[in-house]
């Protein structure tokens, strides 16, 4: 099955895998990886957090998976749609 993902999806992916792979969700709903909340950044800058509906849409989507209790890791078909875009954008 081809999967169409939206560029806030692929940012989602790519953020999580460039950060260890694996994050906790914050209270408002935002992943926290590697000390850093995962989403769009000008340079240092954080410009957009990705919310809560797209992490449960890559969940519904077989990308990311529970890995305890509000934690998410990103999985293999996950990893296997960065590679093949090449790119987040």
């Amino acid at each position: 099955m081809a999967v169409s993902l939206s560029k806030t999806q692929r940012y989602a992916l790519k953020g999580l895998a460039d950060r260890t792979g694996s994050g906790a969700f914050t209270k408002t709903g935002t992943v926290l990886a590697a000390g850093e909340i995962v989403g769009t950044y000008y340079g240092d800058q954080l410009v957009e957090a990705i919310g809560s509906a797209t992490w449960a849409r890559l969940m519904t989507l077989g990308m990311v998976e529970p890995a305890g209790p509000n934690r998410i890791r990103i999985t293999d078909l996950g990893r296997a749609q960065i590679v093949k875009t090449g790119r987040a954008a």
